[in-house]
């Protein structure tokens, strides 16, 4: 027996649709070959059947001459928030594209939940469409639709969705919420978007943002989309001198958390088949809450771990704050929520922050699966 290899599992997903993203250049006959000889073991107890769901740190470990991994990969798999059988939302971790490029083909939100869905229903060519994206770099809510009729209908409404973010950025923003309103166009060479005069080749970028949290580097800002374009949020905030921590090609001096800062935590449309209201949450990153923490710790002018150098902590320490910007101690707890709004009311703005440590949240028992099929 060949030595075995261990894979640390890093969110929900059925056992197939993990091993083909850890093996992306195996065929899917060779992986099911591995489970019906037992060489693939969960937790120590041998697996057989390839829809067989993993949890999060569940330990997965491949023996008796395994496929080596076309190469390694830190990107965990995504989490399904909610699927019926019109439309699928995940949670899709940072690092991982939306739908493939020229340069990557595999490792995709798109791929990994394609497979996710043939496994289930192998026998009726099931599919999934594209209706939005996030960038590679964002975290969050991810809505797929399962039929091109959902699809048609999402997109035509789509600018009806709410949409919210979480940003860590760099400083303070001078204003504790505020709205920025510009046309932005894409630079030819650097590829950024950036603000430029009304004209054929810019499109009005709408964002909202408030304060939620400040530290002595940081602050936490919750961010909701008027308008959708290309790279909005990291354009707006970078022209506003607070550009998200970890976006290098937006100005960012520091990357702490080894990712860029941005969550996509909320989301809210327009069921395509039902017409009921759906709203989705997820929870603050915990690495956004560790950064702050850790910073409030600090001295002023010490070092923030990650955070460049000395010279350009204390620049952020002299950046002048608003009078309006309220110091909070700590962000409120947020878990997963999936499911209808039964009204107005059901789309509550975020719990104010309070001086409250971060519970671990509760495990959802319910198999979102079987719901509404």
């Amino acid at each position: 027996m060949k030595s075995s290899r261990m894979l640390l599992v890093k969110g929900r997903g059925p056992l197939l649709a993990f091993l083909q993203a850890q093996y992306p250049e195996t065929k899917r006959t060779a992986l099911k070959q591995l489970l019906r000889h037992r060489a693939v073991f969960v937790n120590g107890n041998p697996v057989t059947r390839h829809d067989h769901m993993l949890e999060t740190k569940d330990r997965v470990v491949i023996e008796r001459g395994a496929p080596a991994p076309v190469r390694k990969s830190s990107v965990a798999m995504p989490e399904i928030v909610f699927e019926d059988r019109h439309i699928i939302v995940i949670n899709k971790p940072e690092g991982l594209l939306t739908i493939a490029t020229d340069k990557e083909t595999h490792r995709t939100a798109y791929r990994q939940v394609m497979a996710y869905v043939q496994e289930d229903r192998p026998h009726r060519g099931e599919r999934i469409f594209i209706v939005h994206r996030l960038d590679r770099d964002t975290s969050g809510l991810l809505v797929f639709a399962r039929t091109e009729e959902s699809k048609r209908t999402m997109q035509e409404n789509w600018e009806l969705a709410e949409k919210k973010y979480y940003a860590v950025v760099e400083g303070i923003p001078r204003e504790a919420e505020g709205t920025i309103r510009s046309h932005l166009r894409e630079h030819p060479k650097s590829l950024r978007m950036h603000s430029a005069p009304p004209s054929d080749e810019s499109k009005l970028a709408i964002t909202r943002y408030r304060t939620l949290r400040s530290t002595r580097h940081f602050a936490l800002l919750e961010v909701k989309l008027d308008t959708g374009r290309k790279n909005q949020i990291r354009a707006h905030l970078s022209e506003q001198k607070t550009p998200i921590v970890g976006d290098k090609k937006y100005d960012a001096r520091s990357n702490p958390m080894k990712r860029v800062g941005l969550h996509a935590f909320y989301l809210a449309f327009v069921h395509p088949v039902s017409g009921k209201r759906l709203v989705f949450r997820t929870e603050t990153p915990i690495e956004f809450d560790q950064l702050l923490n850790e910073d409030e710790k600090v001295g002023v002018g010490s070092r923030v771990s990650g955070f460049g150098n000395a010279k350009q902590s204390s620049s952020l320490k002299h950046r002048p704050r608003s009078g309006g910007v309220k110091q909070q101690s700590s962000f409120g707890k947020r878990r997963v929520r999936a499911g209808i709004a039964k009204g107005p009311d059901a789309d509550t703005p975020a719990p104010p922050a309070g001086d409250q440590r971060r519970k671990k949240p509760q495990k959802n028992t319910r198999d979102i699966r079987k719901k509404g099929r």
